[in-house]
């Protein structure tokens, strides 16, 4: 959706992506959002170390090394994201007699929100503090900072707790690249300390995660948030890294290799991988089945050209979870328009990324998560469908046709 061109930039960011009632309902929202801004105290990580230095908690830590995503032939929307990206080592903290409130069990340590468990990005959260704890309890939690009182809430008996409950309506690729990294220094938590923690889910959770928390081993070792505010001790704190396409641009990406490798190797060694000589697939992952846009309008047209190069077309969300990591796991082509089947991509061995972009909607999940991998990548902006709300494409053939002979060896 074109935004009109008074509107300043952030303003027609959101009348783009939303459309004007939400703009308005923003706008009405603006002096909520100032009370909220001056009546909220946070707990940043910087704030948590020296918590925790001083009181003795245990904090682990795991190094990182530097990321770099080339600006090679991709457009502007993308480009801009190059570069070195420096992320600190990730952490884990045991953090004893905290509370859990709100919708997306947000973290409080003395009525101060802990940032980590709340996106990690102070704008962020002002932005979609609803989505992390409903109205009433944002406004309940400025009320309790101005009386300096807290409510007797009950204490769950449950062992060590680290919450993964998204703030997301949909959230297949950030699940798999900013929750369950969170995981990554459970091992050494239970090493050092003897206890094995559980975590918290949201209530009645997709089958994606009951099925990544299966193979990573929490099978029985989660429970389901009905967003109750009660007190946990201890709780487990860990980085919160942004690496969504909308969140990123405003609030900074904050990119791990480490994290994404960890993910990757992890469910891939708990699934039964094909053998290396079955490698070899060209897989073109189809959005027909999905209601939120971004499917080939002229697919038909395209076809026959995916047909002569070997592709062979999946609809993933219908497919086990399992059965997605094994059909991906030895693709040498993945060829998709944007969206979350791509999120697949993670655990591959070394494919060719191809991304199909409307170009009223391009955005650099995808770019990133290759650049951090290692895969090749091949971006590909064409037409929208004409006053399409959804950003359906238009592909040429032929185009794709010349694109593919870029990056495949040969057709099959």
């Amino acid at each position: 959706m074109n935004a009109p061109r008074e509107l300043p930039g952030r303003a027609a960011e959101i009348y783009r992506e939303h459309g004007p009632r939400v703009l308005a309902l923003k706008a009405l929202g603006f002096p909520k959002s100032i009370a909220l801004h001056r009546g909220l105290e946070f707990v940043t990580r910087a704030g948590l170390d020296r918590r925790a230095a001083e009181r003795s908690y245990r904090w682990f830590e795991a190094q990182e090394t530097p990321c770099r995503i080339s600006p090679v032939d991709v457009p502007r929307e993308l480009g801009q994201f190059a570069g070195e990206y420096h992320p600190e080592p990730r952490f884990l903290c045991e953090v004893p007699d905290c509370r859990l409130v709100g919708d997306s069990a947000v973290g409080l340590l003395d009525d101060r929100i802990l940032l980590d468990t709340a996106g990690s990005h102070y704008e962020h959260f002002f932005t979609a503090h609803k989505d992390f704890l409903g109205t009433k309890t944002a406004l309940e939690l400025v009320l309790r900072n101005v009386a300096s009182r807290s409510p007797s809430v009950p204490e769950r008996s449950l062992p060590p707790v680290l919450p993964l409950v998204p703030f997301y309506d949909n959230y297949y690729y950030p699940w798999l690249v900013e929750y369950l990294p969170k995981l990554r220094l459970i091992e050494r938590y239970e090493a050092e300390t003897g206890r094995e923690p559980v975590v918290i889910v949201e209530e009645d959770p997709p089958s994606f995660v009951r099925a990544t928390l299966a193979l990573l081993g929490y099978d029985g070792r989660y429970v389901e948030w009905d967003g109750a505010e009660c007190t946990v001790d201890p709780l487990l704190v860990t980085d919160h890294r942004l690496a969504t396409s909308w969140a990123g641009p405003r609030y900074g990406f904050s990119l791990s290799a480490e994290d994404c490798l960890w993910v990757r190797d992890a469910i891939r060694s708990a699934v039964d991988l094909p053998s290396a000589s079955s490698g070899g697939k060209r897989l073109y992952v189809s959005r027909r089945a999905t209601d939120r846009g971004r499917r080939v309008a002229n697919y038909d047209e395209i076809e026959p050209v995916l047909d002569s190069y070997g592709f062979e077309s999946y609809v993933l969300e219908s497919l086990p979870f399992a059965e997605q990591v094994r059909l991906v796991s030895d693709a040498e082509v993945i060829l998709s328009p944007h969206g979350a089947g791509l999120a697949n991509g993670l655990f591959a061995e070394d494919p060719t990324v191809v991304e199909l972009f409307a170009e009223t909607l391009v955005r650099p999940s995808y770019y990133l998560l290759s650049g951090m991998l290692g895969f090749e990548y091949e971006p590909m902006v064409v037409e929208p469908v004409a006053h399409d709300p959804h950003d359906d494409l238009l592909v040429d053939p032929d185009e794709l046709s010349d694109r593919l002979d870029a990056v495949v060896d040969d057709p099959q």
